[in-house]
């Protein structure tokens, strides 16, 4: 499943129905990939406003996601996560 541009609250509500709505009994592991701006721990929404990251993947510990218990998973995240700016070529 793909989605675009969303806004911090959608990212939550997005992962969230992940963890709970979805029965992933039948699969090996949970891989989740965002690619985002951030700050130290946090990444922004198209609105500009953060998500902690540990929030996100608190959702799917055991106790909150019981179908993917003992299964590994997997988060790549491709955002900055410092204040400094990099310099673009021209």
């Amino acid at each position: 499943m793909t989605h675009h541009d969303l806004t911090a609250n959608e990212i939550k509500d997005k992962l969230l129905a992940a963890a709970r709505k979805v029965d992933h009994s039948s699969y090996d592991c949970f891989v989740c990939c965002i690619l985002s701006h951030g700050i130290l721990g946090s990444i922004y929404g198209v609105d500009g406003r953060t998500v902690e990251i540990k929030d996100l993947t608190n959702f799917f510990k055991g106790a909150s996601c019981k179908s993917l218990q003992g299964k590994p998973k997997i988060f790549f995240i491709q955002a900055c996560q410092g204040k400094d700016k990099q310099i673009g070529r021209n």
